[in-house]
């Protein structure tokens, strides 16, 4: 039987003091979406990043401009897919006037 407190409006469950958001399942996951046509290519992804159950930022970018015609699509962990793409980047940057030496 769950029990409701009234001042917070948490639910309880079983008669345990945990809330039952702190052990309840969540979704996880990114939606990230390409589509080809003729002219090229469009791609989409979703804004909102999450900590757990927890909503962290509504309007994260997912999309990072590598170059004009490159980007990296990003879903994870947003520190270690943000560091990834400075370092794609970067690396691009490098072997592009590598290049343009030889």
């Amino acid at each position: 039987m769950a029990c409701i407190d009234v001042v917070l409006g948490a639910k309880f469950h079983g008669g345990s003091m945990v809330p039952d958001w702190l052990s309840a399942e969540h979704s996880t996951g990114t939606t990230i979406i390409a589509a080809e046509y003729d002219g090229g290519v469009i791609i989409g992804a979703d804004s909102r990043a999450t900590t757990g159950a927890y909503i962290s930022n509504r309007v994260s970018d997912k999309l990072t401009k590598i170059t004009d015609h490159i980007y990296c699509c990003r879903s994870g962990s947003m520190a270690d897919t943000q560091a990834i793409a400075e370092i794609v980047g970067y690396h691009y940057t490098i072997c592009s006037l590598i290049s343009l030496e030889i």
